[in-house]
């Protein structure tokens, strides 16, 4: 079977890729026990704060900030995650550990975000 014709299931078992807390896939490549930083070495506006980002990312080549998504775009269908993936890469620092890892619940995001509640109930799959 040639790559492009290879599911998303088979990419992750070919690269020996374990389940991301999050959907998908990982794999941790790299290590560096030096660029970590506990609480402590924090600045004082950061300690007890945590991060909660919600971001839906549409690249496209060439967009200003003129320009808008077309109807077809946000309309279309959803894709099969088996034939239809990508793979990326992303870096983690300071240091980061998924026992400290904590997803956000649906009530998390709609109490930071109320009036986008529909959008939300199409990004954020159901726990069934």
């Amino acid at each position: 079977m040639g790559s492009c014709e290879m599911t998303a299931t088979e990419v992750a078992a070919l690269l020996d890729l374990k389940p991301h807390p999050e959907g998908g896939f990982y794999a941790e490549t790299f290590r560096d026990s030096s660029v970590s930083l506990t609480t402590a070495q924090l600045p004082p506006q950061y300690k007890g704060v945590f991060h909660i980002c919600i971001a839906f990312l549409v690249l496209k080549p060439g967009i200003s900030t003129r320009e808008s998504l077309s109807r077809h775009l946000v309309n279309s269908r959803k894709r099969d995650p088996e034939k239809h993936y990508s793979l990326v890469g992303c870096t983690c620092a300071p240091g980061f550990e998924y026992e400290d890892f904590e997803m956000a619940t649906f009530d998390d995001v709609k109490s930071i975000a109320p009036k986008a509640e529909p959008f939300l109930n199409y990004l954020i799959p159901s726990k069934k």
